[in-house]
């Protein structure tokens, strides 16, 4: 069963539901992503994971918000 735009618009989208998405798709249904601190992976013009961004100041490692793969400064 498709769902309507105003019917995904009720209710917040769940990540795994996004998986496979174009963004474009997604806009098409009439939703959003609600939360700036959102990180979305993607490959080849899909989603692939969506992830929620960890708060500054949680850690000591430097390294918020970092998505897994990404790295700062030269690799060795």
């Amino acid at each position: 069963m498709r769902c309507r735009p105003r019917e995904a618009a009720a209710r917040p989208i769940m990540a795994e539901e996004l998986a496979g998405c174009t963004v474009l798709m997604v806009a098409h249904r009439g939703a959003g992503l609600i939360g700036s601190d959102l990180r979305v992976n993607m490959a080849c013009g899909r989603i692939c994971t969506v992830t929620k961004d960890r708060k500054q100041g949680d850690d000591d490692d430097g390294n918020e918000g970092m998505a897994v793969g990404e790295r700062r400064g030269n690799a060795m």
